[in-house]
């Protein structure tokens, strides 16, 4: 028996316990196939993606920033302010509890080092949200400030964590020379310049852990991603997509436009498959646009480009060197994927890969490592995900 012939009954297996007995039965005297078996269960667990999930990019630590008791005569603004500094970090994410009485014209306002307006939140926004986790504050400085044109008697507010930037993605997924670009190498690039714009970086927390991955509009507030980056209604309100994190041709890095995930759209998510849909909060897609899905598989050895914000860098695109290595490929279920030939990195998770025509033909979902068990990046076929889609 041939260790090809052992590895397709070992797939029976999976799917018929009868087959699985007859497999084991077949092997039990044969030393080879046992280890033949035990390798094809390594890679067939790794296809299932055991161990896929959004790529680590902080850490999370422990504060105190909690508001005096306030009284009826409360006039000074701001009522209370609050200094939070993690030197060296790319950004800076708290979290926020507020409790008690409503404030009317009372706002809580969040500011960088700059002093540039981040975020605005009213007292009666913060109370109807419990816990959450703030906007997005570029820098590794942040000044929180309360303010009140009436009483604030009976509010309390606390700031119990920050989350911040503290590490990059894995230097894993690159295909000999890294050639990924900042995308403004391609401003003249009609296609490019399209396609680019509706793609964003995905940050969010989960397991107690800062991640990064990548999403892009594909309607007017949804934004499609990685099952394995956000798979709970828990795990999107901690998200935010930041769109046009970038730097322009003169090397100015733009922090963009950032979006709350609302709705994770659990009819428009598969395991096997790795997608999910989130609904944003307002609408991106008036200024950033939406992107076309593709129900037909491209050819083997065709040309295709991947925009990714890879470790949560500002926005890239992988186009030199970057080809479709074969298709159909397993991914987490049976011809599910097609492996290919670019440059990514951790947070990469959730890209888009374009065709020539700037439709996308792929959602890039992992890639591989100096200990992995294959020597290329890997992607959900469009073609799978927008079938299910209609499915659904």
């Amino acid at each position: 028996m041939s260790f090809e012939r052992s590895e397709i009954s070992f797939q029976q297996c999976l799917s018929s316990a009868m087959a699985c007995f007859r497999f084991a039965d077949r092997i039990a005297y044969r030393p080879s196939l046992w280890i033949g078996f035990v390798l094809v269960v390594l890679r067939f667990t790794a296809a299932q993606g055991a161990e896929l999930e959004a790529q680590r990019d902080g850490v999370i630590e422990s504060a105190s920033y909690v508001t005096p008791a306030f009284s009826e005569d409360q006039n000074t603004n701001p009522a209370w302010q609050a200094q939070i500094e993690r030197l060296g970090s790319l950004y800076l994410r708290l979290r926020i509890n507020a409790e008690g009485v409503e404030s009317p014209g009372s706002v809580l306002r969040i500011r960088d080092r700059s002093g540039r307006l981040i975020r605005e939140y009213t007292v009666s926004e913060l109370l109807s949200r419990g816990p959450f986790w703030s906007a997005v504050v570029p820098g590794d400085y942040a000044l929180v400030s309360l303010h009140t044109s009436g009483s604030l008697a009976g509010f309390h507010l606390a700031i119990g964590q920050v989350a911040y930037q503290a590490h990059g993605g894995a230097p894993l997924s690159t295909v000999g020379v890294d050639e990924k670009e900042p995308v403004a190498n391609y401003a003249d690039d009609p296609v490019i310049a399209r396609i680019e714009r509706p793609v964003a970086r995905l940050l969010l927390v989960e397991g107690g852990i800062p991640r990064t991955c990548t999403g892009f509009l594909i309607d007017t507030g949804e934004l499609m991603t990685n099952n394995h980056c956000v798979n709970s209604q828990a795990t999107c309100e901690s998200a935010l997509a930041v769109f046009g994190y970038q730097h322009d041709r003169g090397g100015l890095l733009h922090f963009g436009e950032q979006f709350e995930c609302t709705k994770f759209q659990e009819s428009k998510s598969s395991i096997e498959l790795d997608y999910a849909v989130l609904q944003l909060r307002g609408n991106p897609a008036k200024v950033w646009g939406t992107l076309s899905l593709s129900g037909t598989d491209p050819a083997p050895g065709s040309d295709i480009v991947i925009v990714q914000h890879p470790a949560g860098e500002p926005k890239k695109i992988s186009k030199k060197g970057c080809l479709i290595s074969a298709l159909p490929v397993d991914g987490r279920a049976s011809q599910t994927d097609f492996s290919h030939s670019c440059d990514t990195v951790g947070g990469s998770s959730g890209s888009p890969i374009f065709n020539a025509s700037g439709d996308i033909i792929g959602l890039h979902h992992y890639g591989f490592g100096e200990d992995g068990d294959w020597n290329e990046n890997r992607a959900i076929r469009m073609k799978r995900i927008t079938e299910d889609l209609s499915q659904n």
